[in-house]
């Protein structure tokens, strides 16, 4: 099959406008200005904040352990929604009309559900890691090593993969957006093909995430608040007794911090795709007059939001990623962290020697050492 040919098949298959936007009203040229700025700025501080965590990573060995994989996952995801779709967001807003042609518009639809779909079962697996790991009273040594956790990224990228590859396959389709300068799945068409591949979207890719994710931190907030419960009420005047309780609480507050920033994480996802999600049902299944091309505009904008909160929050609001992030923009920024991780070695040391009659203090030092989200 010839490229012509190809295009050809592609118009036939999706084409760019769906029926639905061809007699409404077109939105107006300041709103376009503003959604290109607002893109702009999404896309700049996303990719800024994004490759600041890749970097982090390839930088510092320290950080490429165990769930903290998930993170780097994360970033990646969010890279490529702002590098694939965000500039020809922003020039199409510029120019108040889609300049990426048939191809450009399936490849933003693409890559616009793929990411959103890396992001969303990271997010879940990663809250399966955290509860089995505070639930299970795991220690460092007893976790997911890191070729497990490569496998469980690459697994996420497959099932994302092949959820978004299926309407090329003949199941679903995409559309060009009410603002004429995106595109994304078509939630449009009720054909009982493309009614099935919205309802399985949304229930395999969003609805039962959520509900994996919610069982498992409804668990993890259970588990800690009973934890913290019997170390509240244990008595003991014995030094060792004392020793292991105050371990315990230290580990479970470094637990408990890292899980709450995974939670923080999950929220700003919801709130960012959840419109997306509403308009996609009331698309199908409900009176679509209340969508407006004005009104389709801002859901895709605004999931786009999540790939610049998502750095922000895993980085500037951990004291560790600060301080890396500091060094890397200081000359002598990677001697004085490797001085600090010396001291910080050699207090851990003395620590150790002091405390060898509780092995329960090395399993905190372990922990505070390796959790970094």
């Amino acid at each position: 099959m010839t490229a012509e040919n190809f295009l050809h098949v592609l118009q036939y298959q999706f084409p760019l406008l769906h029926d639905m936007w061809k007699n409404e009203p077109e939105v107006p040229y300041g709103v376009h200005i503003l959604i290109g700025f607002v893109a702009l700025i999404i896309g700049t501080g996303g990719l800024i904040g994004n490759l600041i965590v890749i970097c982090l990573f390839v930088r510092y060995k320290s950080l490429r352990r165990s769930a903290n994989l998930f993170v780097l996952n994360l970033a990646v995801g969010d890279t490529l929604l702002i590098v694939a779709n965000v500039p020809l967001l922003v020039i199409s807003s510029f120019h108040a009309q889609w300049i990426g042609g048939v191809i450009g518009c399936h490849l933003f639809a693409f890559f616009g559900g793929l990411s959103g779909f890396v992001c969303i079962n990271t997010l879940t697996v990663l809250a399966i890691e955290r509860c089995v790991v505070i639930t299970c009273h795991l220690t460092y040594n007893n976790r997911l090593s890191n070729p497990g956790v490569v496998l469980l990224c690459v697994t996420v990228w497959i099932y994302s993969i092949g959820w978004s590859v299926l309407p090329y396959l003949g199941w679903g389709g995409h559309m060009m957006e009410g603002s004429r300068t995106s595109c994304t799945f078509d939630y449009f068409t009720k054909t009982m093909n493309n009614r099935t591949y919205v309802i399985c979207l949304i229930v395999f890719c969003f609805v039962l995430q959520l509900i994996i994710i919610s069982v498992s931190y409804l668990k993890i907030v259970t588990v800690v608040f009973s934890r913290q419960r019997e170390i509240s009420h244990s008595k003991s005047n014995s030094k060792a007794v004392c020793l292991r309780i105050s371990s315990s609480k230290e580990r479970l507050k470094v637990e408990w911090r890292a899980t709450k920033a995974a939670m923080i994480l999950v929220v700003v996802f919801c709130i960012s795709w959840t419109p997306y999600a509403i308009i996609a049902l009331i698309g199908q299944f409900s009176d679509t007059s209340f969508i407006t091309p004005l009104s389709s505009a801002f859901p895709g904008l605004f999931a786009k939001m999540s790939s610049l909160f998502n750095p922000i929050i895993y980085t500037l609001l951990h004291s560790k990623y600060r301080k890396m992030i500091r060094s890397i923009f200081k000359n002598s920024g990677e001697v004085k962290y490797r001085n600090n991780s010396n001291n910080t070695q050699n207090m851990k040391l003395n620590f150790d020697r002091e405390s060898s009659s509780s092995p329960h203090m090395a399993m905190l030092s372990r922990s505070r050492s390796t959790t970094v989200l």
